[in-house]
């Protein structure tokens, strides 16, 4: 699980995770649950006022990789994304 979150949601987010059964402490040992700043992560990224797509295939595929890799381990072999990088653009951000 790839969470690309603002600080403000982190810990809400974090509590409906554990809430729906998931020990995120021990999925991230595993590998299997990160979380990244979404306004960090989109500086990675975005060129000017642009994302480039390169920049964001290295940035978040690697990302992807990894958790893709931490998740063919166990039973449930699928990475699920939750990204909320489009309020940043929106919400007065950098971007």
């Amino acid at each position: 699980m790839i969470l690309v979150v603002s600080q403000a949601h982190r810990h809400g987010l974090r509590q409906r995770i554990k809430t729906g059964g998931i020990e995120t402490r021990i999925a991230s040992r595993a590998g299997r649950y990160v979380v990244l700043d979404a306004a960090e992560t989109m500086a990675e990224f975005v060129t000017g006022n642009m994302p480039d797509r390169r920049k964001f295939e290295a940035v978040m595929g690697m990302v992807i990789r990894r958790r893709a890799e931490a998740a063919a381990l166990v039973k449930y072999r699928r990475v699920a994304i939750f990204a909320e990088m489009g309020g940043c653009a929106l919400g007065g951000e950098k971007f």
